[in-house]
């Protein structure tokens, strides 16, 4: 089995609307696809982008302040 790593997905709407989400995943296709699913199946509108970065040590280190 792959190693998970967390990843932030950030959803942006033609609205302008956004959601962010953390997402255990084995990759950045997976957290893409992940919330893509989530989203899908909440019956919400097809976000216009999906921007995804791995979460390091160092940005964790600094949401703990």
């Amino acid at each position: 089995m792959s190693e998970m790593y967390p990843y932030s997905v950030i959803a942006h709407w033609p609205d302008r609307s956004k959601a962010v989400f953390t997402v255990l995943a084995t990759s950045v296709d997976d957290a893409s696809k992940a919330v893509k699913v989530f989203i899908k199946e909440q019956e919400w509108e097809s976000p216009s982008r999906v921007l995804v970065q791995k979460i390091t040590s160092e940005v964790r280190h600094l949401a703990t302040f």
